[in-house]
């Protein structure tokens, strides 16, 4: 509870900086809904706070992140068993088509493990150069491929002072907000069901704050108008400033 109330300050002094005009925020018990007011140009205005977010088979992108922080965690710990005199970042691309679930995970990983271990018994990786091995067809049979969950593996040597590390990068192609509207739809008439127990103000605004995953990243453009809500207006709290310069988006 205390970390969604710590988010929730973040997102409302993120948004009041970055609105057009003055809004001074309302002293109130949290507990109450909507999750902030505000007056605005002498009106009372509700503030419902919720996340947007990037959804593959169903799942949230954070679900999945976390899920494949620890598959990397896994295998970092399994190139660590090696004894080797050079240190390495390494990281795993991971595909976002075919996704790893906890009932093949064991299968990927031991995959994935023979695969490291064909590049660490390489001369090539000896000899320090930097190795990454892609989703490709073997060479031949003893060239072990990687699983069609798993992109790519990379190993980077460090200088001696630096310790070897996970380094987890992001990938995937950005989409439109268009191309997962029915979400977003989804989370408006949601949040709509809820609007007559709110406290009551002259205007209610939804803030979507839109989350932002390294393995998959955010939404490449919001390029969504044709939606219905009961809402005065709704916003985009963006993690980052689009091609306009902009972080805060007004959808309604």
């Amino acid at each position: 509870m205390k970390n969604q109330v710590d988010q929730e300050e973040k997102v409302i002094e993120s948004f009041i900086s970055l609105f057009e005009d003055d809004l001074t925020l309302i002293e109130r018990t949290l507990e109450d809904k909507p999750d902030r007011v505000v007056k605005y140009q002498g009106k009372k205005v509700g503030i419902e706070i919720t996340e947007l977010y990037r959804e593959f088979n169903g799942k949230p992108v954070s679900e999945i992140d976390a899920f494949r922080t620890k598959f990397s965690t896994k295998a970092f710990e399994y190139y660590l068993s090696f004894d080797l005199e050079q240190n390495h970042s390494f990281s795993l691309r991971f595909c976002n088509t075919h996704l790893i679930t906890k009932n093949n995970e064991r299968k990927v990983l031991e995959e994935v493990k023979r695969c490291m271990k064909y590049i660490i018994e390489l001369e090539l990786f000896k000899a320090h150069q930097p190795m990454r091995i892609e989703y490709i067809h073997p060479l031949n049979a003893e060239t072990p491929q990687l699983p069609k969950e798993i992109k790519a593996i990379h190993f980077y040597p460090l200088k001696k002072q630096h310790k070897s590390y996970l380094s987890q990068g992001g990938g995937g192609v950005q989409p439109n907000l268009s191309s997962e509207k029915s979400f977003f739809k989804d989370s408006l008439k949601v949040k709509d069901s809820k609007i007559e127990g709110y406290e009551e103000c002259d205007e209610y605004w939804l803030l979507f704050n839109e989350k932002h995953s390294i393995n998959i990243g955010c939404f490449d453009k919001l390029d969504i108008d044709d939606f219905e809500t009961k809402y005065n207006r709704v916003y985009v709290l963006r993690p980052f400033s689009d091609e306009n310069g902009k972080r805060l988006i007004r959808m309604k």
